[in-house]
């Protein structure tokens, strides 16, 4: 599988990101989530620095996966 780079912007910095062939707008979906929460972030507490905006979007997308995990868990403990 040949590889390809899709840049990628958060916050208004550019990122390049290496994916395989055909995965790019996969890789620009995602990124377009990511940008949104990041945005939402700079609209409620402002420009506080890239890495702890990064950081702060993290926690947001692995509190909607536990929580996912969780629904997923007690519909199958349920049945």
């Amino acid at each position: 599988m040949s590889q390809s780079i899709v840049t990628i912007r958060l916050n208004g910095t550019p990122y390049q990101i290496g994916c395989g062939a055909g995965e790019e707008p996969r890789i620009e979906e995602l990124a377009a989530e990511i940008e949104s929460v990041v945005q939402q972030l700079v609209g409620s507490v402002g420009q506080i620095g890239e890495a702890r905006l990064l950081a702060m979007t993290a926690l947001i997308f692995a509190d909607r996966a536990q929580e996912a995990a969780g629904k997923v868990s007690s519909s199958a403990s349920s049945s």
